[in-house]
């Protein structure tokens, strides 16, 4: 079997400036506010961290990986220091983003559980926030998720439409318009004029 390796590219030129083992699987990536590289693994129940200040060249690859341990209420802050970290979750996610106060927005599709906030500025029994019944249809979740500057989080259901969600209250609805057989999404990216 095939090692999956996350590389950094030269952005003129295209050229790999180092390569390494990412602590998750990789389905899709989006960088924060503090220079953290995250990292959604749809096949495990885990994110991963990177800090992009700190991982620089080709030593990176050779960091130990911390891992913390998610439960539904309470998420440690053992690893906040650490260069590489694998955040083990609930349940697996599909998409990324992160909103403008650096939180991390992760759509469930697929047998994950609606969508999810991780703040990696809270304490620990306020890092994991789960709203569990957006868009949930048997296995036709939150596929890609998106931030707006106006503090709304825009997810892509299956079959459900898109969804509005208040990122600090969690309150959600779904847009009208939106949903049954005739409209169904899977990505989701929002303008620099706030269009979805």
């Amino acid at each position: 079997q095939d090692v999956v390796k996350l590389h950094k590219l030269d952005a003129e030129t295209g050229a790999v400036l180092f390569s390494m083992v990412p602590p998750t699987s990789v389905y899709g990536l989006a960088m924060d506010g503090r220079s953290n590289l995250w990292l959604v693994s749809q096949k495990e129940s885990a994110i991963g961290r990177i800090d992009t200040t700190r991982c620089v060249d080709a030593n990176c690859a050779n960091e130990t990986v911390c891992v913390t341990q998610c439960t539904e209420t309470m998420c440690p802050t053992d690893c906040d220091t650490a260069i590489v970290e694998r955040i083990e979750m609930p349940q697996t996610s599909y998409g990324v983003t992160v909103d403008c106060r650096q939180r991390v927005w992760l759509g469930g599709a697929w047998g994950g559980d609606g969508v999810k906030r991780y703040d990696p500025l809270a304490a620990s029994e306020n890092r994991l926030r789960s709203i569990t019944d957006v868009a949930e249809d048997g296995e036709n979740g939150i596929n890609g998720i998106a931030a707006d500057s106006k503090g709304f989080v825009w997810g892509a259901g299956d079959d459900t439409g898109v969804w509005r969600i208040d990122a600090d209250t969690l309150d959600f609805r779904q847009v009208a318009g939106t949903g049954g057989n005739d409209f169904s999404a899977k990505g989701m990216a929002v303008d620099r004029s706030g269009r979805v």
